[in-house]
């Protein structure tokens, strides 16, 4: 007996407290009823009345079975298992107690048994491990007894499982899947789960109907496609899918002692084939699809970006007068749509390269555009690229670097592109294998193949696998996120916008950009990035200058002691956190699409991009505000 362990020093009655016990329990074959693997005190010795009452212990019936005994001054009460414990096994015992009254008895990780009604007058007046609370020799356990703890507090499921595994005998399984949730991205699924205690890992069963949506799809089996997950593993791209097929899948958890049963099917998850932009910025402008699928634009107009004028537009104008718009491109002085019908049209700034013809030759039904400085690029919905103007730098990547302004040319080795963003002179490409592929301009190592050597044909992106969901490019920047949430950047990184720390001139292989993590979008200005988190957080990198205060943090904006500092980290926007469900940056602005559609700004407002009356314009907006005519 622990006579350490007593009403003086644990409370006695606890029948109105929290606690739980933990032990592993074996019994040999001559045991007798009653026999007791642990007790809180003797009838006759630890006890304020000399009797029964608030007494508790674990002991075995007469049956076999294991049960949590307790006796109140008018009943006895017991907690027991469903089945009679095997000789020789170990079996791992829980009792929980809480402060409303309620007792459960589980075995081996598993609930066994319960009560809410507060019978369980339990006390504790000593800890006596292998010993009848009558204290008779003949009721002493027979066998084993191991790892005995009492805690004060009430054990959760979660706890339960976890005090069982730590021990090679815990013979628990999943009882339940882990809950599966899918996304469609461009010509792929983000399946995401739960890792619940006591599992290793998940097994995903999928298939497809193809273009068939089913009401009640049919689970699929271990004879379909089968997605083995590594030990902790919550998420998993799965890529190279058709947009617009439906796709159905069912999980399963696994531990050392094997597996729960399939989830219900998560059924007909659709890829896109593309992911629409439905807004856009660039020097000074902005622009975004209304709800009438008109587009609309507002801020520098100087050389017909959105009319003829070639005036200032701090009241957002309707650029082309459609109402189909269904994704669009706004860079280099460039407004690029294309139209519900596959059409497309472009404005602005005429490079005499061919930029603005549409249609043009080879080009039918594109289904994302980008405007390069001064070249054009054109994702087809068969995976290749067709891209037209300017190859100084080889941008048409095409395998030379002889100009195009005629027709158009084929990119060279891509024919399963997803997406595809255009910087100043360079371009990339996410392909549904989730690798990323650049050309072009390679200055400051835009391409990320470790070399500063223009290349006028795709090149991989050294990333450190083939896992990315998404890329962005900003002038001589670019960037992927990749399935973990990192977010890997390199090129230019002009006032730190692309490592958040030091102005390293250029980035040839692409570094992960350690100081933020979970990461869904990010975008370039001048000298500063944006950066949108899964949870709907804004923040920002690179240089904050007081006169626009672009990164949006009050506190930030008070400590600093010159007009432009670097960020030195990630700095929270203190505005719409939680809301914002898409970003971009421009030269001194952030702009931010929030969940219910409305467009906010912070930052410069030279030409009236971001204003929130419709005519101010010279007054840089130092906190974010919502444009209301966007």
């Amino acid at each position: 007996m622990n006579t350490q362990f007593t009403s003086s020093n644990v409370g006695g009655n606890l029948a109105n407290d929290n606690f739980s016990i933990s032990l592993w329990v074996a019994k040999d074959g001559d045991m007798e009823a009653n026999a007791t693997a642990l007790n809180t005190g003797f009838y006759s010795t630890n006890s304020p009345n000399n009797s029964w009452a608030e007494k508790t212990q674990i002991d075995v019936d007469s049956s076999n079975k294991l049960r949590w005994n307790t006796n109140s001054p008018s009943q006895n009460y017991n907690l027991q298992t469903t089945s009679a414990i095997n000789t020789s096994q170990w079996y791992h015992i829980i009792v929980t107690h809480n402060n409303a009254g309620e007792s459960k008895l589980y075995v081996d990780g598993v609930l066994d048994d319960s009560e809410s009604a507060g019978s369980h007058k339990a006390g504790f007046y000593a800890l006596n491990v292998g010993i009848n609370r009558s204290d008779n020799p003949a009721k002493t356990w027979k066998g084993y007894i191991d790892e005995v703890k009492v805690f004060g507090r009430t054990f959760s499921v979660d706890d339960v499982v976890t005090d069982c595994m730590k021990a090679d005998n815990c013979s628990w399984v999943p009882p339940t899947a882990p809950t599966l949730a899918g996304t469609g991205r461009a010509q792929a699924i983000m399946l995401t789960w739960n890792q619940q205690v006591g599992t290793d890992n998940a097994t995903i069963y999928w298939r497809t109907s193809g273009g068939a949506s089913e009401g009640s799809p049919t689970a699929p089996t271990a004879s379909d496609n089968v997605i083995n997950t590594s030990d902790n593993q919550t998420s998993y791209l799965l890529t190279g899918l058709t947009g617009g097929h439906y796709y159905h899948f069912v999980i399963k958890a696994n531990n050392r002692n094997g597996s729960s049963p399939v989830s219900s099917v998560l059924g007909n998850v659709q890829p896109t084939s593309f992911v629409a932009n439905t807004f856009d910025t660039n020097n000074g402008g902005i622009c975004k699809i209304q709800n009438d699928k008109s587009l609309h634009c507002k801020g520098r107009n100087n050389l017909d970006q959105y009319d003829n004028a070639r005036t200032a537009r701090p009241a957002a104008v309707d650029v082309f007068g459609i109402t189909n718009a269904e994704t669009i491109s706004h860079d280099y002085n460039k407004v690029s749509v294309i139209k519900s019908d596959g059409s497309y049209q472009h404005r602005g700034y005429d490079d005499s390269r061919g930029s603005l013809t549409s249609p043009v030759t080879g080009v039918s039904n594109p289904i994302q555009v980008e405007q390069g400085y001064d070249f054009v690029a054109y994702l087809m919905s068969n995976g290749t690229i067709r891209t037209r103007g300017d190859n100084t730098y080889g941008q048409l990547g095409n395998g030379s670097n002889t100009n195009e302004t005629s027709g158009s040319v084929q990119v060279s080795g891509i024919t399963t592109a997803v997406k595809i963003v255009t910087g100043q002179w360079h371009m990339c490409a996410l392909l549904s294998n989730a690798q990323v592929w650049c050309w072009g301009v390679n200055s400051f190592g835009e391409l990320g193949d470790g070399t500063t050597t223009h290349r006028n044909a795709p090149v991989q992106a050294s990333l450190p696998s083939n896992t990315a969901v998404d890329i962005f490019v900003g002038g001589r920047t670019s960037a992927a996120v990749l399935s973990n949430g990192k977010v890997y950047t390199w090129g230019s990184n002009t006032n730190s916008k692309a490592k958040c720390s030091t102005n390293t001139n250029a980035i040839s292989t692409p570094r992960e950009l350690t100081v933020i993590s979970d990461v869904k979008e990010i975008d370039f200005g001048t000298g500063h990035s944006v950066i949108l988190k899964n949870n709907g957080n804004v923040y920002t990198c690179g240089t904050n200058y007081t006169s626009s205060n672009v990164a949006g943090n009050a506190a930030f904006l008070a400590g600093m002691s010159s007009s432009a500092e670097k960020t030195n980290g990630a700095i929270l926007m203190d505005d719409f956190n939680g809301r914002v469900v898409s970003v971009r940056a421009d030269g001194s602005n952030s702009y931010m699409l929030l969940d219910n559609g409305s467009l906010a700004c912070i930052g410069d407002n030279e030409y009236g991009q971001c204003n929130n009356d419709g005519s101010t314009i010279n007054t840089d907006q130092t906190t974010p505000i919502i444009i209301p005519d966007m």
